[in-house]
């Protein structure tokens, strides 16, 4: 019963766009356009690595930017619990995207 409300309150999951990306919107030329491609469908598999909760707190805290205070009242979880999901996510995409590749905006 808990769930129902939970879901309730949640905001609606974010799809990553297809096309459109920042470099495409400043159109740019077909080379930064097919290098920004390959870095967010990159991206989205690397999300895709991550368990469910992971994903949402990560999608939360970085793409709709909101604070842990917020997420955990989303979510229905304690900040503690958003923090260590933030981190164990993090640490994966790391690991999958490795470090040197995290440097593109």
């Amino acid at each position: 019963m808990a769930d129902h409300y939970r879901e309730a309150y949640r905001l609606p999951t974010v799809q990553l766009p297809v096309s459109g990306s920042a470099a495409e919107a400043t159109e740019a030329g077909p080379a930064e356009t097919a290098e920004a491609r390959a870095q967010s469908e990159e991206l989205r598999a690397a999300l895709s690595e991550l368990t469910p909760e992971q994903e949402e707190v990560i999608v939360l805290k970085f793409i709709l930017g909101y604070e842990n205070e917020r997420i955990a009242a989303i979510t229905g979880r304690t900040i503690g619990a958003v923090k260590s999901m933030q981190y164990r996510g993090l640490a994966t995409l790391n690991r999958r995207l490795g470090a040197a590749k995290m440097t593109w905006n």
